[in-house]
Parts: C-alpha cells; structure tokens; sequence
C-alpha cells in the first residue's frame, strides 16, 4: 500500500428541490486525506450514514478545490453550514467562493478585519471608506439574462427597477426556480415564445409585466398559458395610446366571466349527430373475402348494423347456397380496384340500397350502379384506408362533374330509365343467336339536383317513351320458357353418342353411305406405299396413340368372334368406313342390331380402335378443362403466378379454340395470405430466362384472375358439369380451390369432379403405354400454357387406350 496521501475534498448537492426544503440546506462538504479515492468516497458514504442522511437524498459526489477558508470543517465530518457562506465559482467552477454579503460570524476574521482597519488608519491618518466592503452590490437590469429582467420588473411592485441588488437577485432566482408559482411560470413561458417581448427593451418590459398584475391577479384565477400568450400578442401589436383601453378591456372581460368550475356551461347538443347510429368498424384489414361476406349481409332483411352476428350466419349460408343475386354482385364488385378502401356500411348499402332492377339486370347496369354509388355516397375507411395516387380529377370543376354524373346515373337507374337495362324486342324475322339492338336515347339535358325526385313526379317521360316502355315488358312476357336442361342427355352425346335435339344429324358422321368403291382404291394405293405416322414418325406398327394397336388379338376374337385379318393389322393407322369383309359384317350385324336400332345407325362395318383421332366432337358443352398452375410453393397455400386452362375432349383428342392464360402478380397474392416456398423459388431461379420473364409480363391481381377464370368456365360449360384435370391429387386442384376459399369466392367446379392426371399416368404404364414420354412436347417447359396443352395430348392418347370408342361396338 502506498503511503502517498492526498486531501480528498467533495460537493455533495441534494438532489432534487423537495429534498432541499425537507433538508433545509443546498448541497454539502465533506473532505479527508487518505491514500486513494476509493477508500475516500467509502469514508465518504460512512459519514454521511453517521451524521443521519440517506445518500439518495445526493447527487453523486463531485470532487473540488480544497477550500483555503477558516470556516473549514473537521476531518472526516459530514458538513451542512458552509453552504451558508460560501459557494462554488471560480473560473474552473471548482473553487469555493465567499458568498457576497455574508455576515462574518467566526471570531478570528472579525478581529483580522478589524486588525486590517486599524492598519489602515495607522497608515493614512484617516479611514478609507472605499476600502471597506459593500453589504449591497447593485447590478443593471439590462445586463441580466431575459427571464431575469422580466422577473426583476415583476418584484418592483410598480416601480421601473434599472438596478437590482443581492437580495433581490436572490428574490428573483427563487422565483425562476419556484416551478409551483403558475403565475410567474406562465409568464416566463409567454415572454419566451412572443417574439415583440423578447426584442423589447426594459421600459417595454416593465409596462407589459404591470399590465399583466392588472389582467391577472396574484390574488385571482390563475390564467392560462395560452391566454397569457394571447394577451401579450395583442398588447404589443396595439398603438401606445390604446394599450390602457386594451388592459381596461381585458380586465373588465375577465372579471365578469363566470368560473366554469363554479357554473358550467351546458354543452351544445347537435341533434343530427345524435339521431345518426354510429357506422360499424372493421376489427382487422378488409379483403375481399370479407368483401363478399358484407355483400351477402346487405341481402338480410333484419339487418342489425350494429350486431352483424344474424347477418353473418345468414351470409353464410347464402354463399354456400351459391346465391345467383349474391354471385353477381360479387363478380361486379370484384373488379372495382380500390373496392377495399371503402368502409363497411358503404358495401352493405352498395346491396341494400340498389334497385330490384340491379339485382336482375345485366352486368353494365350492375357496374355503373355499383361504380356511381361508391362516388356519391361512398365512405372510405377510417382505420384500413391506403391513400393511392391515381389520374383522378384534381380540380374542383372535374369532382363536382364526376359527382353530378354519378348522382344523376342513380336516378336514372332508380326511375328505370337508364340505356343499359333496357332492349328492343327483336323483329319477328331475326334470329335467336343475334343479340338484341340496344335501345339509343337522346342525352337528358335537364339540370338534376342531389336529391333524387320520387318515381311518381318523373313528369319528363312523355308519352312516346311510355309507348316504347310498354312494347318492351309486352315482348318480354311473350318470351316462351327455355326447355328445362337435361344432363344425361349432355353427357350421352359427350361420350360420342347420338341425341335427338341435340346431335347434328346432317354431321358425316351420323351419315353412312356407300363408300366401299373410293375405299379399295384407296387400299390399293396404300398397299404399294406405307404412310408414316404424324406423332412418332414411324412407318410400322409404333407405340403411340395415332398407330399403336389398342386391343390384343386375343381380346379381339374374344370380343367380336374372329380373327385379326393381316390386312386389317396392317392399315390400323388408317380410318376406313367399311370393311369388305363378309364374316365380319355378319358377326357386326349380330352383335350389334340392338344398338343401331337405338340410334338409327345402319352401318355393315366395324371403326379402327384408332378412330378417336379423327371423329370431330359434336358436344355442344365441353365437360374436360386442363389446369396448369405455375406457382411459388407446394403447400395448399402456396402464391399462383400464373394460370392456363384449356378446354380438350379426351375421348377425341380435340382441343378447344377457346384457351385461358393468365400472370398473376405474386406480390398481390401474398397480400391475399398466400404463403411462398424457398425450395421452389431456389428453383424457379435455375429455369431458363423465358420461363422466368414470362411471369412478369401484363400481370393481375390474383382476384382478378380466379374472377376471370370462373366466367371463362360459366361461358363454355357449366359449373355442374365441367372436369378439371390438375398434375397430382394435392397440388393444382387443391390450390387452385384453396386460393378461392381464401377470397370468399365459390370455387366454379364441384369437388367430385376433380381428376388427377398422376393416377391416369400411373394406369397407361400398367399397360406399357408411357404417352408422357412419347409423345414429344411443344413450346416452353415450365410455361403453364404449353404444359397445359402437353398434358391435354397425353391424357387422351392414354384415355383412348383405356377406354375403347362406342363406335366400335
């Protein structure tokens, strides 16, 4: 241990002002010559434990100028009183400093001053009155901080201070420091933030403070800040001869203001407000799954607005009942863009409020309802609304436009008068296929108003258009009902059999004539040159479904009693109509008179298992849709970027003109709660750069496309009926319906109609037959429209495998 001391001396301040008003005294010294720091400030802590305090009633201790003073406390003590005296200055700040006018109470500076008074007279002869020390140092006004200056024109009770002493320097801090005086605070906080008070010079300042004692009392109400503020402004921007009127004014307003405490003022009560509910919120961020839940709520009749509970259930049930008034407004509402902006009472009213007209009409009539009410009448949401810049007007010409066209399309549609809902009837010598002329109307020029006239004072409608109103309902009624559809009959001639009513029979199919002559020519140019198959390439007897044989030798005796003649073997990729054979037009004859008596079909001859390929489907409703998804993930939730479609008949392996493809923005689809793979992203990235661009071209938001898809399936079959192929039993059907419970939209298929095309795959096999494989694949891979067309060719090359034609039987 060193034996080098050094005199530790420390400040102690008390912490905070409660503390010094229960302690009675500012800060504290303690001082003590020790060896180190550390051992001082623990002697520190001891002392200040023994003379009675609590250390958390100090700051940290700060170490200073030892004091050169005789007032200096002893070693070791806890000391209260030289506070009293002296305090810390200096030009470091660390020096104690004899506190100006203290009075001398220690018995060795009184006689030292007084020795130093003698030797002075001894000196001079006479006493220097100069020399001795003022009691009372007078300071300037002006040369004091601002807040100072206002408070030093505050304690002169009325008089103009220009100088101020130590006690009243003293008055003055204490009254800066003293934070529960309102009035003198609120007044330090005006002054600061009015920018005249704090450029004004000191004659300024003095005038204003009294004027503030007249306005505010000590003795009254406190006043507050902004009235304070308020009073200041205005004093310093009126003239010099009416700021005795303006505080006469002031004071007189003040004095006979009631308290507010003592009789409160009634509050106004706007009876609008009360009378109107309070619209219902939303608890979580609206999508358009719970878009179309409000949308079937605005059909319930007892509709609570404020307890949807009822409504909810029986929303519920509407849309699991696939509601054809619910399903239409669906659709028309889910191609609005900024349809989620709105709150829930608009899209309840946007059904409860819409004519019967609207419900019924078409989708034109449906969309301006739709479209006008959400700009007249619309209320975005307070709590989910996103503001979107968009190209609408900005002007108040253009919105007062938009809005007077709006309101005037609602009236029109309530009065049933608008052009999209009504039609001509057609002539007499026009066909059924052609649709109807819409009905032109002269633009309305009449200035409407916003409120909407009543149906029975519409006195503009004259007499021709009643006359033309009238003609129209009377055509209408005269509309015969549609025959009621039958399904079996859709499927019969689906699988290739022959309907009345709804098979062609002038199609060259159902027509057997007598072509056995052109037949052997044409066998006979056969004979010398064989023909190569379109599919494999192949010459002879290949393992496709354009040349391979379907069924064995063995099966075919079995089934028609004979045996495979050579020739017959040879031509399986050829399609003749007859066959010359005697044997086999007898052994046809027997085994199938039943079955042509049924459909008229007289033919002698037997159809190569090959036909599928060339007969041309005669389905007036395609039942088959292809579905290829390309998507980023594998679970059920997983984000489609893009959808193909395509209409096929399996049993023909016909294809359909009408195709569907769609790129879906896959940020659009993760807002809808889709949920991405990693796997499948890592291995997106290593496809080839034309499948990559491909899905970021004329994208879609995802409700868009589901939306687009089902009305695609409604236009070319019907949702009762239609099949849909997906590539495994939980990957593209399952998303693809899952994607359309997470928007509230019913899915356009019946789940028992789902098939896999994995299962039919797996069946050609069992037989030899690989079609995937085989047969060659057109266009881009992983571009979902060339898979969708691929798997259509593959599945019903091993469908006419599988499943041999009616035809030939």
């Amino acid at each position: 241990m060193s034996n080098n001391k050094t005199e530790y001396s420390y400040y102690i301040k008390v912490k905070n002002e409660s503390a010094r008003k229960r302690l009675g005294f500012p800060f504290a010294f303690w001082w003590k010559t020790d060896n180190s720091e550390t051992a001082a400030l623990a002697r520190l802590t001891v002392s200040m434990l023994d003379a009675g305090f609590e250390p958390t009633d100090f700051a940290k201790p700060v170490r200073v100028n030892f004091p050169v003073v005789n007032e200096l406390p002893p070693e070791g003590s806890f000391d209260t009183t030289l506070c009293q005296k002296y305090e810390l200055g200096g030009e470091d700040g660390k020096t104690f400093m004899l506190i100006p006018g203290a009075p001398a109470t220690d018995a060795h500076d009184e006689k030292t001053e007084e020795c130093a008074d003698n030797a002075g007279t001894e000196e001079s002869g006479t006493q220097d009155t100069d020399n001795q020390p003022s009691k009372h140092q007078l300071t300037v006004v002006a040369t004091l901080p601002f807040r100072h200056r206002v408070l030093a024109q505050y304690i002169g009770d009325g008089e103009y201070l220009y100088h101020v002493d130590t006690d009243q320097k003293k008055e003055i801090a204490c009254l800066e420091m003293d934070t529960q005086n309102t009035t003198v605070q609120n007044l330090i906080l005006a002054a600061e933030n009015v920018e005249p008070f704090k450029k004004a010079i000191e004659h300024d300042i003095h005038k204003v403070v009294n004027a503030y004692k007249q306005v505010f009392p000590v003795d009254g109400k406190v006043p507050e800040l902004c009235t304070t503020i308020q009073f200041f402004k205005e004093w310093f921007s009126a003239e010099h001869i009416n700021r005795g009127l303006l505080v006469k004014e002031w004071a007189e307003r003040l004095r006979n203001k009631p308290a507010p405490a003592i009789k409160p003022e009634p509050p106004e009560v706007n009876v609008s407000d009360v009378n109107r509910p309070e619209r219902p919120r939303r608890s979580e961020k609206p999508t358009h799954r719970t878009i179309n839940y409000e949308l079937a709520c605005g059909f319930c009749e007892n509709l609570d607005l404020n307890n949807l509970r009822p409504a909810m259930e029986f929303a519920k049930r509407i849309i699991a009942e696939d509601r054809e008034d619910w399903k239409r407004m669906s659709m028309t509402v889910g191609i609005i863009p900024d349809i989620k902006g709105y709150d829930r009472q608009t899209i309840i009213d946007l059904v409860r409020k819409a004519p019967k007209a609207v419900h019924n009409g078409n989708p034109e009539l449906r969309r301006v309802w739709c479209e006008s009410f959400l700009a007249v009448h619309g209320v975005r949401d307070p709590d989910w609304y996103e503001y979107v810049p968009d190209n609408a007007p900005t002007t108040h010409e253009e919105n007062t436009a938009r809005l007077r066209k709006a309101g005037k399309c609602l009236r029109d549609i309530e009065a049933g008068r608008f052009q999209c809902d009504e039609e001509k009837p057609q002539p007499s010598g026009a066909m059924a296929d052609e649709p109807a002329t819409p009905e032109t109307m002269e633009p309305d020029t009449t200035e409407h108003h916003q409120d909407a006239q009543p149906l029975n004072a519409q006195s503009q409608i004259d007499a021709a258009y009643q006359k033309k109103l009238a003609e129209l309902h009377e055509a209408r009624n005269n509309i015969p009902p549609k025959n009621p559809v039958d399904f079996g009959k859709q499927l019969a001639a689906a699988r290739g059999e022959y309907v009345e009513g709804i098979s062609d029979p002038n199609d060259p199919k159902w027509v057997h004539n007598d072509y056995s002559a052109s037949n052997q020519d044409e066998a006979a140019d056969d004979k010398g040159q064989e023909k190569a198959c379109n599919t494999c390439g192949k010459t002879g007897r290949g393992n496709c479904p354009d040349c391979g044989t379907v069924m064995g030798d063995a099966t075919y005796k079995e089934t028609f009693g004979v045996e495979k003649s050579d020739d017959c073997q040879e031509k399986d990729q050829d399609i003749p109509e007859k066959d010359d054979s005697p044997q086999q037009t007898n052994n046809e004859d027997a085994q199938h008179s039943n079955s042509a008596n049924e459909t008229d079909h007289t033919s002698n001859t037997i159809d190569k298992m090959n036909g599928h390929h060339e007969k041309e489907s005669t389905s007036q409703t395609w039942t088959h849709l292809m579905v290829a998804l390309k998507t980023m993930g594998t679970n059920p939730d997983a984000p489609i970027v893009s959808i193909a479609a395509i209409l096929f008949d399996p049993q023909t392996g016909e294809i359909g003109g009408a195709i569907f493809y769609v790129v879906i923005s896959l940020v659009n689809a993760m807002e809808s709660g889709a949920v991405p793979d990693g796997e499948t992203i890592e291995r997106w990235l290593q496809q080839s750069g034309e499948a990559r661009s491909a899905l970021l071209v004329d994208q879609r938001f995802l409700v868009d496309a589901l939306l687009q898809l089902r009305e695609f399936i409604n236009e070319h079959s019907d949702e009762k009926l239609i099949q849909v192929w997906g590539n495994g039993a939980i990957f593209d059907n399952v998303i693809l319906r899952r994607s359309y419970e997470r928007l509230g939209i019913p899915c356009p298929w019946r789940l028992y109609n789902d098939r896999d095309i994995r299962t039919i795959v797996e069946l050609g096999k069992a037989i030899g037959y690989d079609a995937r494989n085989d047969i060659a694949f057109e266009g881009e891979r992983h571009n979902a429209l060339d898979d969708a067309r691929h798997q259509a060719k593959y599945v019903s090359a091993i469908w006419q495998k599988l499943i041999p034609n009616q035809a030939d039987f």
